[in-house]
């Protein structure tokens, strides 16, 4: 006799839910590639080989996170759990300093800071790339006449984890775009929520950002003041040793 696989409404739902995540996590990437090859074309034009071979890396480290991503929207279904590494938080943002540039364009400056001593936090690496991601094109949308991003990294010894009992790291995005109402405010983590149309958002880049603070006992706040500008604050638990 054949096992059998019972699925309710709520798995299918969830089901769906997570793999349209990736598809748009695989989207955003794939967006970052086609910037890179169009100023690679510019800066070959120019004769300006150190900017070529920073734009290939950046280029290649997008294809291999693309890579990964294909691999786990193919295998979704048979493996849902995420893996639970001791992640160095400091290190994966001042990696991705090149492909933050590449994902908001010319016309936003992009200002990183980070502490010292920031302790490591348990998540999936990965993950927590593409949540970072998914904040830095939000805030690019929010800015379609240019303007600045800043990302800041720190320990947040007001905030408590509840669970651990350390202070939680946290990774706070600010921009300078149009800002967003109260009313937007209050429906912007719901999945498939957007005021973009339709073929420039899907919907799922907060709750995507959302699921993964959970998925690591976090939590995500978010405050904007229309036509001031918006500030997400992701916070994740420190690793105490």
């Amino acid at each position: 006799m054949k096992p059998t696989v019972q699925l309710n409404d709520a798995d299918v739902r969830s089901f769906g839910l997570r793999e349209m995540g990736l598809v748009h996590d695989l989207r955003n990437l794939l967006q970052i590639i086609s910037s890179a090859v169009q100023l690679i074309e510019r800066e070959a034009d120019r004769n300006n080989p150190a900017a070529v071979h920073r734009l290939a890396q950046s280029a290649q480290a997008s294809v291999e996170r693309a890579t990964a991503l294909s691999r786990e929207i193919a295998g979704v279904s048979r493996s849902p759990d995420r893996s639970r590494e001791l992640v160095d938080v400091a290190t994966i943002l001042g990696a991705m300093r090149d492909l933050i540039s590449l994902t908001v364009g010319p016309s936003v400056r992009v200002d990183i800071y980070s502490s010292d001593g920031i302790p490591h936090v348990r998540c999936d690496g990965r993950h927590l790339e593409n949540a970072l991601l998914n904040l830095v094109a939000n805030a690019r949308d929010a800015m379609p006449g240019g303007g600045e991003l800043r990302i800041s990294l720190f320990l947040d010894e007001d905030s408590v984890n509840l669970a651990t009992g350390g202070y939680e790291v946290a990774l706070k995005i600010d921009d300078t775009g149009h800002g967003m109402s109260r009313d937007l405010l209050r429906q912007v983590l719901t999945p498939f929520f957007t005021t973009k149309p339709a073929d420039r958002g899907t919907g799922l880049g907060l709750s995507i950002v959302r699921d993964f603070a959970d998925s690591c006992g976090g939590s995500v706040a978010i405050e904007s003041i229309l036509g001031e500008g918006t500030s997400v604050l992701l916070r994740l638990p420190s690793h105490l040793e």
